[in-house]
């Protein structure tokens, strides 16, 4: 619709530095990622190949739509942080995540983790249920 395809358009400017109308491949998978794609390690070398080093904002949007909606949801973000708390307690320590995401894969930054962490209303410190943090992280505004 109109309205995606201006915000995927507000991204691809933001993230084109240049202005040059074009992405260079690790700009394209930050776009993508922004615009709440999940691409694992080897969807990301596969798409950087394919887009041949560099995409326009039509390439851009004809992959998003060959991909589809971002499919994150409460249940399989819940079911992923179960491997920082593999006793099934449904909670999870917030260094622990911290420690996860800035140490391993395609890491965030201590600083964006904190961020997140900010704008969805979560702690810094201690434990947090799991349902009540993907509730938050793919609902902030609603925190």
């Amino acid at each position: 619709n109109d309205e995606q395809i201006a915000e995927w358009k507000e991204c691809f400017d933001l993230f084109d530095k240049d202005k040059d109308g074009r992405l260079s491949a690790d700009e394209l998978i930050a776009v993508m990622r922004s615009l709440g794609q999940v691409l694992t390690a080897s969807e990301a070398a596969e798409t950087k190949s394919a887009c041949g080093g560099s995409v326009d904002f039509d390439s851009l949007a004809k992959l998003l739509k060959e991909r589809g909606p971002a499919k994150t949801n409460a249940a399989s973000l819940v079911s992923a942080l179960e491997v920082l708390n593999p006793s099934g307690g449904g909670e999870f320590g917030v260094a622990d995540l911290k420690a996860l995401v800035t140490g391993i894969g395609d890491k965030l930054s201590t600083e964006e983790f904190d961020e997140i962490c900010r704008v969805a209303g979560l702690p810094d410190s201690g434990t947090v249920e799991s349902k009540e943090f993907a509730a938050r992280i793919l609902n902030p505004k609603a925190s």
